[in-house]
């Protein structure tokens, strides 16, 4: 399950590339009733090296 909130964050950043991380955040809650800290949103975005530049 949370691979498939991964790919779906990544989809949705690619979608919205603008997106803020609280606005990832409502995504994860909304699409997969996930709650994660934007701490933690952080993290997994630069462990994975996605940025606004990269998206």
């Amino acid at each position: 399950m949370i691979s498939d909130a991964f790919k779906g964050l990544h989809e949705f950043l690619l979608s919205k590339p603008w997106a803020y991380q609280d606005e990832m955040q409502q995504f994860l809650y909304d699409d997969f009733e996930i709650w994660v800290d934007v701490s933690t949103i952080s993290r997994v975005l630069l462990r994975e090296k996605i940025s606004r530049k990269k998206v």
